[in-house]
């Protein structure tokens, strides 16, 4: 069926009929006994599903808050070739990100579920790659590749692990009040997960704090000064480095402990057993059903947590006016995901390459008034300006409520 035909199932209420009709006069398929205990979810897989969600977020935090000043000023990364480390590494996902959601929908159904085995497998590599960004290479020469190698492929396992996760969504339950009571809880523990991760790199770190070297010049009679000064500074950027591998240490184990618990402690779903079997669509015609697909682009124009759990009502959108189209729930994901890390991605390159065209000097204990200023705009100005132009976006989003319920009883509809 086209999506114009979907479309016009969506006005007109056609959709395939039920065998049943409950109490509100609503015709429903009749469900067995164990589909009925599929749309109830325990407080526990709840908290294990959004436990699941944490890595990304204390990694996320950690890169985003720590990354830019380890570059500049513990690997002593020059800005313009930390620009290009931070934006590359970013950028990648514009290939991994749909990349991954597109191989996702196709991967065959296994004893553990779909999403789960990307999970599982991704981890280990995940973390031993997170931990290299944080060692200063024996190169200097060689140095910027270090980081740009492992940042990608640790941007790359990491999608291997976030796309499958936030695509679990629809696999945890068939009840769309489970399934938004489960995102609750994830939404929680993620807002926990960037405060552990601050937390965590920042008190570790802070313990070893390499100080700054003063911009005036040393005259002959502070020369020995100068030299014990000089000690004191190396054997505090020793220590830095060290506590930078400490602390990413700490969160690799706790990224580790977090794919365990999600792994034995969720059970993914196969919402799609009763339907004809899946044929699999191009990579370009899954693209443009998705992207063409109106309340999804302007709800991935604002990616605040609250709109996070909305993306749930929009897959369910898609299904009541595409129903005979199956299968799309990690393409919708994954490209959620790409522009949430290509917005992060660009922020953090752009804000790297205004700092070195204003005349930021690594290691250096007072900047330029241009510096200054600078990081003023980009701390102000600019997020100020873009969350303006989101929500006016925002404001264009065309299901509300009573779409929302709509969309709920046609699903139960729907053949399982």
């Amino acid at each position: 069926m086209a999506r114009g035909e979907g479309a016009e199932q969506f006005s007109s209420g056609l959709l395939p009929t039920a065998k049943t009709v409950n109490q509100n006069g609503i015709k429903m398929p009749k469900l067995s006994p164990q589909q009925e205990r599929k749309r109830a979810l325990t407080v526990w897989s709840k908290v294990y599903f959004a436990i699941g969600g944490a890595p990304y977020q204390i990694t996320g935090s950690a890169l985003g808050f720590f990354l830019q000043i380890f570059l500049l000023d513990v690997a002593l990364v020059n800005p313009l070739n930390a620009f290009v480390i931070l934006f590359v590494g970013r950028a990648w996902d514009a290939v991994t990100d749909p990349t991954v959601g597109f191989l996702v929908n196709r991967t065959p159904w296994t004893r553990h579920g779909r999403m789960m085995p990307w999970i599982l497998m991704s981890t280990t590599p995940a973390v031993l790659c997170y931990f290299l960004i944080w060692v200063v290479p024996p190169i200097e020469e060689g140095k910027m590749m270090w980081y740009l190698l492992f940042y990608c492929l640790f941007q790359t396992l990491q999608t291997c692990f976030h796309v499958p996760y936030s695509a679990l969504t629809m696999f945890i339950s068939i009840e769309q009040k489970e399934r938004d009571l489960a995102t609750a809880y994830r939404m929680t523990v993620e807002v926990l997960g960037t405060v552990i991760g601050t937390a965590v790199q920042g008190q570790i770190v802070g313990m070893a704090n390499t100080p700054c070297i003063n911009s005036t010049s040393p005259t002959n009679g502070s020369n020995h000064s100068m030299h014990g000064n000089n000690s004191l500074i190396l054997r505090s950027k020793y220590l830095t480095r060290h506590a930078y591998m400490i602390a990413s240490a700490v969160i690799s184990l706790i990224y580790v402990l977090c794919a365990v618990v999600l792994f034995f402690g969720v059970r993914e779903q196969d919402n799609q057993s009763g339907l004809e079997e899946q044929k699999h669509v191009s990579f370009q015609t899954g693209l443009r059903l998705v992207i063409g697909h109106g309340p999804y682009v302007k709800l991935v124009s604002n990616r605040c947590f609250y709109f996070r759990s909305m993306l749930p009502d929009v897959v369910d959108d898609f299904k009541v006016q595409n129903p005979t189209s199956h299968g799309h729930e990690a393409i919708f994901y994954s490209f959620y995901v790409f522009f949430t890390k290509f917005a992060s991605g660009v922020s953090l390159g752009v804000s790297t390459l205004a700092l070195s065209f204003a005349g930021y000097v690594t290691g250096v204990c007072v900047q330029s008034d241009s510096v200054n200023l600078t990081l003023k705009m980009l701390v102000l100005a600019a997020p100020v300006s873009l969350r303006a132009l989101g929500l006016l976006i925002f404001k264009m989003y065309p299901i509300n409520e009573e779409r929302r319920q709509y969309n709920n009883k046609q699903l139960q509809l729907l053949p399982r």
